[in-house]
C-alpha cells in the first residue's frame, strides 16, 4: 500500500510544528537563563572545588560575610575586565566582611590550561576560584556571562547582574549590605 503525498506532507507539517515548538520553548527557557535571579531569593545549593588544593568549597565557607559571587571564563572579554574591579573592591572592603568568591565557568576539558594561562597573564590568580560541579551554572542563572551576585550576611541575594556591572552600582550593593544587620 503507497502512502498518498496528502499523508506525507501533513507528516512532514505536524513534524515542522513540533520542531519549531521544541525550539521556542528552548529558546524560551534560555532566555529566562540569562536573567538574573532576584533579589531577595535564596541562592541555589552550590557544589565547588577550590582551584588551589581541590577542597570542597560551600557557601557556608562565608556565611556571615558580604559575599560577591561571580561566574566567569578567561575567554570572556567582559569577564577579563570586570574581575580586577572585584578584586579592587574585595581589598578595599576584605577588613568589613566581605568575601569574593569567581566561579569558573571555563570549559572542565580545557580549564587548568585557561587558568595557567590567565594566572601568567595577570600575575597572579583571581582570589579564591571554585570549579562549579553539576548545574552549578544552570541553577544559578549564569548564561551570560559575567553573572554576578552580592549575597547579604543572611546568605540571601542581595543583587544579581547578567553582563557586567558597573563598579559604583556594585560598590553602592556592597555598601548597603556591609552595613545591614
Amino acid at each position: 500500500m503507497q502512502v498518498s503525498d496528502k499523508v506525507w506532507r501533513g507528516a512532514l507539517y505536524v513534524a515542522a510544528t513540533v520542531a519549531l515548538v521544541l525550539g521556542m520553548v528552548e529558546a524560551v527557557r534560555d532566555a529566562k537563563l540569562s536573567d538574573a535571579l532576584s533579589a531577595g531569593t535564596p541562592p541555589p545549593a552550590f557544589t565547588a572545588t577550590r582551584m588551589t588544593d581541590g577542597t570542597p568549597f560551600s557557601l557556608a565557607d562565608v556565611k556571615g560575610k558580604v559575599a560577591v559571587v561571580s561566574f566567569w571564563a578567561t575567554w570572556c572579554g567582559p569577564c577579563r575586565r570586570e574581575l580586577p574591579v572585584l578584586q579592587k573592591l574585595e581589598a578595599q572592603y576584605r577588613d568589613r566582611g566581605l568575601a569574593l568568591v569567581t566561579v569558573n565557568m571555563d570549559d572542565p576539558d580545557g580549564r587548568a590550561e585557561a587558568l595557567a594561562e590567565w594566572t601568567r597573564e595577570q600575575g597572579a590568580a583571581p582570589p579564591l576560584v571554585v570549579l562549579p560541579g553539576g548545574e552549578t551554572g544552570r541553577d544559578w542563572h549564569a548564561g551570560t556571562l559575567p553573572t554576578l551576585y552580592v549575597l547579604g550576611r543572611d546568605a540571601q541575594i542581595v543583587a544579581g547582574y547578567s553582563g557586567a556591572a558597573p563598579e559604583s552600582t556594585l560598590r553602592r550593593e556592597i555598601e548597603a549590605a556591609l552595613k545591614a544587620l
